[in-house]
């Protein structure tokens, strides 16, 4: 029932311990770090840890990444890799959620179901273990602790440099958002947008790869959902503002939506940059429902429920070559 029934009364005691809570999330564990095959960049991070190929992976100079890949290589175990990563990634995502959603169970339902999120962190796996320490480094956000926060960026960034980029993400989260900033900024990222793309190509060429035209459909459609949260919460801004948590999420995931409409049409690189930033919408979900609906969220949190495990299999639909039929290392002998 606490599926159901959490966040009809606020955040308070949402942080108790759930067995059930970290059961899930203790699955979503086995699910990313036991798999083999399952993944768009799968491969290129196995033959580069099997045969220690000098591919981009290890090319940047990215610190932690060479140095698990070269451990990983050493040691003759593959999988440690994806495993290390995997639960860094599951352990600082789900432990921020836990500490700081007004409904963890929507929080962690999204981060399954939308295909930006866990089937992403599949593929982009240097980038997403980045990318949690980033969203884990919110908490040094709220408290104003900006030495801690930067070295959790620079430890981020030691898996992917473009980690570097949440340094904005600190001071931008002092900006006092009204509905019409945020419409003004928007305004400003479109217009902008052609700069912006000039820029990247020209400036970070060693990022062509992430500029190119792209496949990836989820990549391109995610920008509509993302809107469609930013229109709802343009009428709550004011109440959002009430709570200082709820605040910098819709700070962090403005920050975000900015990146994506500001660098949109450079292949990946909108929606990857952009994770640092709507990342949030994980938290900041939960809290529109709790204040659209006040105590009455029970059933619509079964419609949310509903409606993201229909998206979660759509999207394993669309990226079946990758993700199906899902393999273990036990499987395959590994």
């Amino acid at each position: 029932m606490s599926l159901l029934r959490e966040g009809a009364n606020g955040p308070s005691n949402n942080a108790r311990f759930d067995p059930y809570f970290y059961l899930f999330v203790f699955a979503l564990f086995c699910l990313s770090a036991f798999r083999f095959g399952v993944g768009w960049d799968y491969y290129q991070y196995y033959w580069t840890i099997v045969s220690n190929l000098q591919t981009n992976i290890v090319g940047r100079g990215e610190i932690a990444t060479v140095a698990l890949v070269h451990l990983s290589s050493k040691l003759g175990i593959t999988n440690l890799y994806f495993a290390i990563n995997a639960f860094i990634t599951i352990f600082l995502i789900s432990k921020t959620i836990n500490q700081y959603s007004v409904n963890k169970w929507v929080s962690i339902f999204v981060f399954l179901c939308f295909p930006l999120f866990f089937l992403s962190s599949l593929s982009v796996i240097r980038f997403y273990t980045a990318l949690s320490i980033v969203f884990f480094a919110f908490r040094y956000i709220k408290s104003r602790e900006i030495f801690k926060y930067l070295i959790l960026v620079y430890i981020a960034s030691m898996f992917h440099s473009s980690a570097a980029i949440a340094v904005a993400l600190y001071f931008f989260a002092k900006v006092n958002l009204t509905a019409v900033r945020i419409i003004v900024l928007c305004i400003l990222a479109v217009l902008l947008s052609g700069v912006a793309n000039t820029f990247a190509s020209t400036y970070l060429p060693e990022y062509a790869v992430y500029t190119e035209d792209t496949t990836v459909q989820e990549g391109t459609v995610a920008i509509y959902f993302f809107a469609a949260i930013l229109v709802v919460c343009l009428p709550l801004v004011r109440r959002i503002n009430l709570d200082e948590n709820a605040k910098l999420y819709l700070s962090g995931f403005v920050f975000g939506f900015l990146i994506y409409i500001a660098f949109y049409g450079q292949g990946t690189m909108s929606h990857r940059l952009s994770l640092f930033g709507t990342t949030f919408s994980l938290l900041l979900i939960p809290k529109v429902i709790s204040l659209i609906f006040r105590g009455k969220t029970a059933y619509i949190n079964i419609y949310v429920y509903l409606m993201l495990t229909l998206v979660f299999f759509y999207s394993l639909q669309v990226g079946a070559q990758t993700y199906l039929p899902y393999r273990t290392i036990f499987a395959t002998g590994y």
